[in-house]
């Protein structure tokens, strides 16, 4: 596993993955997709606060994978999905990182919703 060259250039810049507090609940037009006790909290710089997901606890049919990826020095190339809830689809809607580089080596296997896309609802249970 390979060490991010964004903190080798920047080392001030702080990326903080901690456990989310509680059982976590995504919905999307009042459907549940994912419920959590395993989340992810990720914190970085000036970025909005973003909840990362098991994928075992999403629910297994809403994620279409998408060719869509980009690069983020910090965490590495993140590949992305569609997330298609009922008749709405979202494109690239969701993303994840499948070999992050080793400071974020947490996020392998998680997948984030890009809450700004849709009328995304998070609430603790």
């Amino acid at each position: 596993m390979k060490s991010a060259p964004g903190f080798q250039k920047h080392p001030d810049h702080k990326v903080e993955i901690e456990r989310a507090d509680g059982r976590l609940q995504l919905s999307l037009k009042g459907e549940v997709i994912a419920t959590s006790d395993e989340a992810l909290l990720l914190k970085e710089g000036d970025y909005p606060d973003r909840y990362y997901f098991p994928i075992h606890d999403i629910k297994g049919d809403i994620l279409k994978p998408s060719d869509h990826h980009s690069y983020c020095p910090f965490k590495g190339t993140a590949r992305y999905w569609d997330v298609l809830v009922g008749k709405d689809l979202i494109k690239d809607g969701a993303w994840g990182y499948d070999d992050p580089y080793f400071e974020c080596a947490d996020l392998t296997g998680y997948v984030c919703f890009y809450m700004e896309k849709a009328a995304f609802s998070l609430q603790k249970l």
